[in-house]
């Protein structure tokens, strides 16, 4: 089912790029698609059973206030869940509808295809973050639909008190009030700090780091778990991949059109550069660098349409890349699914099942019980 919407999106993007036709319709089509399977699935992606778990221990806002939930989630991601108490399902529907808003929303301001968008949002922001990680997907929705606004129109206190907000359901928001300060930092400032980064991350992955972090007070014994790991070559390879991609694009486009005309575009690129600052120093602990470069790798979203219609010189290779990139992406994000998320041994990429709520007895074909369910019962 996942192969089968993919394929059809990302022939569909092809098609965008060989014939000149409105991409409304197509765009409308699959943005309803997706919604639809976002909205009603069950038991799909690795933590849907975790967060029903903790739903079902958020009886009600007083419970989750006087800490009697005894849930170690932040207390906003609590407080939501005590507001829709007795239906997970219900729950599940009004995030999934909030997020693709906001997605949309997104799209349709900044982007000048957004069937190209929904093919790049695929494979790591909807599948991965809109389809498991709960938390982090809201503050993905929020940053895109709601911060990058207010940003840009300079509503700064607005903007703050919002994060913070997003940042009770999700610690990793906080990382937004960066923003301000990286958003109009001169071109050469953020390269310095890129380059930079990436030797702090190879100093990290000595354990140097590792080591400094655990011995703080107080706060390594809680980064303990997340720091426990090793560098993921295939995720940093796609980073640094799209970044060059990215920059080549932009670089070109630059030269030709005064940034001026595109305000947005400037302030998109240094963030997109900040979180790869971010991706680099933390790269020696996946868990930690994912959470807080995705929020800002999201911008690909609207980056990539937008650089790609204005370059000549590299555009076929720009195309095949993202293209090629979409492909191993989807596979290995799927994949990961599959062996996370405590499938059984016949269970692959070209099988892997979309459950939902109308058939969702149908999961434990495919799935083994884990520890949730037998709480859940």
């Amino acid at each position: 089912m996942y192969l089968i919407v993919f394929a059809v999106l990302f022939i569909s993007t092809v098609i965008t790029f060989l014939i000149k036709t409105s991409q409304k319709k197509i765009y409308l089509l699959f943005w309803t698609l997706l919604t639809v399977m976002l909205c009603f699935r069950y038991g799909q992606g690795t933590d849907y059973f975790g967060y029903e778990w903790i739903f079902e221990r958020c009886n009600s806002i007083n419970d989750v206030i006087t800490n009697r939930t005894h849930v170690d989630t932040e207390i906003g991601f609590q407080i939501l869940c005590a507001l829709f108490n007795g239906n997970f399902s219900v729950m599940i529907v009004f995030i999934s509808l909030f997020e693709m808003c906001m997605l949309d929303r997104f799209i349709r301001k900044y982007s000048n295809n957004g069937v190209l968008s929904l093919l790049i949002c695929y494979h790591t922001i909807y599948l991965t973050y809109f389809f498991s990680a709960l938390r982090q997907g809201i503050a993905i929705a929020v940053f895109l639909g709601i911060l990058l606004q207010l940003y840009e129109k300079k509503h700064i206190f607005t903007y703050v008190i919002i994060t913070i907000i997003t940042g009770t359901i999700h610690y990793a928001s906080l990382v937004f009030l960066a923003v301000p300060f990286f958003a109009n930092l001169k071109r050469r400032s953020i390269d310095i700090l890129v380059v930079m980064s990436f030797f702090v991350g190879m100093i990290s992955s000595t354990k140097v780091l590792n080591n400094a972090l655990v011995s703080i007070p107080y706060v390594g014994v809680r980064l303990e778990p997340y720091i426990d790991g090793s560098i993921r070559w295939i995720a940093l390879s796609e980073r640094i991949i799209m970044f060059i991609l990215i920059t080549v694009a932009y670089n070109e486009k630059i030269a030709i059109i005064e940034p001026k005309e595109y305000k947005y575009l400037r302030y998109m690129y240094n963030l997109y550069e900040f979180g790869l600052c971010v991706y680099f120093v933390f790269v020696e602990f996946p868990i930690i660098s994912s959470r807080l470069c995705i929020m800002f790798k999201a911008l690909e979203i609207a980056l990539v349409p937008n650089l790609i219609y204005v370059i000549k010189k590299y555009r076929i290779i720009m195309i095949t890349g993202i293209m090629l990139i979409s492909i191993v992406m989807t596979f290995k994000t799927i994949n990961a699914n599959i062996e996370d998320g405590n499938y059984k041994n016949f269970v692959n990429v070209f099988n892997y099942p979309y459950i939902n709520i109308y058939n969702k007895n149908q999961i434990w074909e495919y799935k083994s019980h884990s520890i949730y369910d037998d709480l859940l019962d």
